[in-house]
């Protein structure tokens, strides 16, 4: 995937968010990005992705400590992209303690940010029968093979034709058996991504082909960008 150079004035507001680690939650409780968020490369990567096809509708499962949210809001920002970038997660009040509120607040994103404290199959499920329709969804929600595979079948009824489905956590048998069924099933075609060097990416594949199959290892593993791993719809 030929990607385009992320535009400085966003790539600024992901270097602020990342810049200090430790979040504070609404009760004082602090909580690691390092631990628990995606990097702040992979959020760069999500916002070129965002920045180079210009998706009008983006969706996003797991809203949790707002890195994703800031780095796809962000670019939809400097796009001047009409509507608000959604994001499904019941979880936000409690488990994360409204941090990804805070964070979006205080990258100015607020206004462009949609939050639903809803369940993906319910959210998505509605969706569909309304004919609603996405052109970038990331899934970084429960990671469980059941909920994962759950998400891709719903993306699939939601997804327009052309559109990008993003996986975070791409080293799961979870993601990997949710990325088969989108590509041998509903067939959807792997995007590469800007990988890694390419020593870690051979050893990455040979240590996972054993517990993920050498078709994901040679098919998807080799595309990766980090734990990134991206497939797209047929238009």
């Amino acid at each position: 995937m030929k990607l385009l150079p992320l535009p400085h004035e966003v790539r600024q507001v992901i270097i602020r968010h990342y810049a200090s680690p430790i979040k504070t939650d609404a009760s004082q409780v602090r909580h690691d990005l390092r631990a628990t968020s995606l990097t702040m490369g992979e959020a760069m990567l999500l916002a070129q992705i965002v920045s180079t096809f210009r998706p009008a509708a983006t969706l996003e499962i797991g809203f949790g400590l707002a890195g994703s949210t800031i780095g796809i809001a962000a670019a939809r920002k400097y796009l001047g992209l009409e509507g608000k970038h959604l994001t499904l997660d019941p979880y936000q009040e409690t488990l994360s303690g409204s941090v990804g509120f805070v964070e979006i607040a205080t990258a100015g994103l607020a206004s462009f940010v949609q939050w639903l404290p809803e369940k993906s199959e319910n959210y998505l499920n509605g969706a569909s029968a309304r004919g609603e329709g996405f052109d970038f969804i990331f899934v970084d929600g429960a990671h469980g093979t059941g909920q994962v595979v759950t998400d891709a079948f719903f993306c699939d009824q939601v997804l327009n034709p052309g559109g990008i489905v993003v996986f975070h956590d791409g080293l799961l048998f979870s993601t990997m058996a949710a990325v088969r069924y989108l590509i041998k099933e509903r067939q959807y075609c792997s995007v590469d991504l800007p990988v890694d060097s390419k020593t870690r990416t051979t050893l990455r594949m040979l240590r996972y082909a054993p517990v993920l199959g050498v078709w994901y290892a040679t098919s998807l593993i080799s595309k990766m960008h980090r734990s990134l791993v991206a497939v797209r719809k047929e238009a």
